[in-house]
């Protein structure tokens, strides 16, 4: 078996028995094809979601993809995700992550519903602290400065930067119910008007 380098030395052409690389025919019992994707973001980039005034989520996204605990995003009230940036779900088992996710909104509403609040929306300066601690948990690791799809290299014209939080789901989870064990501290709530 022989590793290639496709950058350095592209894919030619496909042949019957395989493909042509560096002018020499190269036999595979199987290719398999991938056309890429936009992991954690594209997603929602691709639905016409809007914010306060109107701000688009896919421009809010244009130089980064900063949110809250991965939960919420800055002037986009009511929108809670799960599996996006700034969560875990890429780097552990992506079905307990969600799960997890999950449940804490459930735990979210149930909050929300007792205090008669409608509406949620995250802290500007809380998404910017928890983007920040995203960003250095890749510090020191092969994750920080790669080239790969978990900082959005695949996608031209993608804003590039860790997109996941890399500290672990214990971590995360911990992180996340002491949010909600001190009364939700990095959202804003309001009651139903009228």
């Amino acid at each position: 078996m022989e590793a290639i380098d496709v950058k350095a030395t592209p894919i030619e052409s496909f042949t019957e028995k395989g493909l042509i690389i560096g002018g020499q025919e190269m036999e595979f019992d199987a290719i398999i094809c991938a056309s890429g994707f936009d992991a954690l973001t594209g997603a929602l980039t691709v639905i016409d979601i809007q914010g306060v005034d109107g701000r688009k989520i896919k421009d809010e996204w244009a130089d980064n993809s900063e949110t809250y605990l991965g939960f919420g995003l800055a002037g986009f009230p009511n929108l809670l995700m799960i599996g996006g940036p700034g969560s875990p779900s890429v780097l552990v088992n992506v079905i307990v992550a969600n799960k997890f996710q999950v449940e804490w909104i459930e735990r979210l509403m149930k909050h929300m519903r007792a205090q008669g609040l409608t509406r949620i929306e995250v802290d500007e300066d809380a998404q910017a602290k928890w983007a920040e601690t995203v960003r250095n948990v890749v510090k020191g690791t092969v994750l920080e400065g790669s080239k790969s799809w978990y900082v959005g290299a695949n996608v031209p014209g993608k804003a590039q930067g860790i997109l996941a939080y890399a500290g672990g789901l214990a971590n995360y989870i911990a992180a996340c119910n002491d949010v909600a064990d001190n009364g939700y501290p990095g959202f804003r709530f309001s009651p139903a008007e009228g």
